[in-house]
């Protein structure tokens, strides 16, 4: 019996299901790292990860069994469940390393105050002066506010480095801590600002639906009058995102159709620091169509303003890229 089959006829997890996510997770995990307190993937190591997964994303299962339609597919679907499922706890981790760091520069800059206490979880920050109450700005307001800083810098790190490369230079931390409480006008929690900045920064968390890709063209040959006005708003929006990229960042929409590594050789960067930057970009443009009805077309303006942007860029009078 196969996995895809044990579940059709069971409901739950069995002998076969299991011994396929152990699989998956051993396959798919070699290119993440191992759980807390592991070295390598080891064998244990990758119980204690299929266990994870199995009690912390139940759902990734059933909606991977509910889109197959034989063992095969069903393979195909768990391996990206396990990917998907291994990224976003990839990013929670830095999510919690982000919170940190918020801190350390934030408690080293006087622009900056900090009330409550870490160690019980309640600490919130505000700009010193500023009102302390508790701000009453939505998250929605908040990820907007941390997408309008466009001097986002990655920090350059050298592969063998034993340490991790940080999300963001200090300066760009107060610089996107700035924009924030300044929109919230209160205080902000230490976890919200740091899942705010870190939309910017590619690295909270993200919703799966929204993807910066390629796009059928449009059916509407003949669009009605509330069509076009529809078209209109999408164009202007994608025209405001497009002109608070910066350069870097345009060049990722333009080549967006590239390989990481081809469009990192434009950029001047590595491929993990091109990667980290792709990253960004689409955590930007997510967090300011997230809501946005109209989100598809406006991605199909931004990449065609890109791609029509980019040969002008290249010319050889203009100066590298920074």
């Amino acid at each position: 019996m196969s996995a895809w089959q044990e579940l059709a006829d069971t409901g739950r997890l069995g002998n076969e299901s299991s011994a396929l996510i152990y699989a998956t997770v051993r396959a798919v995990g070699r290119s993440f790292p191992p759980p807390e307190g592991y070295r390598t993937w080891t064998g244990d190591a990758v119980i204690e990860a299929a266990h994870d997964f199995v009690a912390e994303a139940p759902k990734r299962v059933l909606d991977a069994w509910l889109g197959a339609v034989d063992e095969r597919s069903f393979e195909v679907r768990m391996q990206g469940a396990v990917r998907n499922w291994f990224r976003d706890r990839g990013r929670r981790t830095r999510l919690g390393r982000l919170v940190r760091r918020i801190r350390e520069v934030l408690d080293d800059d006087n622009d900056f105050a900090r009330t409550g206490n870490a160690a019980t979880r309640d600490e919130r920050w505000h700009l010193t002066g500023g009102p302390a109450a508790p701000t009453t700005a939505t998250e929605h307001e908040l990820l907007l506010a941390a997408a309008t800083e466009k001097d986002v810098a990655i920090p350059r790190w050298h592969a063998k480095a034993k340490r991790q490369a940080p999300d963001a230079d200090r300066d760009t931390i107060v610089r996107l801590a700035r924009r924030i409480l300044e929109a919230a006008d209160g205080s902000v929690a230490g976890s919200d600002l740091a899942r705010a900045m870190g939309h910017r920064l590619g690295v909270a968390p993200q919703p799966q639906s929204l993807e910066l890709d390629e796009h059928d063209e449009s059916d509407l040959a003949d669009p009605t009058a509330e069509q076009a006005v529809e078209h209109s708003v999408a164009r202007m929006t994608a025209h405001d995102i497009f002109e608070r990229l910066t350069l870097r960042e345009r060049l990722v929409v333009a080549t967006w159709t590239e390989s990481v590594r081809n469009s990192g050789a434009a950029l001047g960067l590595g491929h993990s620091q091109a990667a980290t930057l792709r990253e960004r970009v689409v955590a930007m443009v997510r967090s300011e169509l997230i809501d946005d009805d109209m989100a598809e077309v406006v991605l199909d303006e931004l990449t065609t303003k890109a791609a029509e942007w980019w040969p002008s860029r290249t010319r050889d009078d203009n100066p590298p890229f920074q």
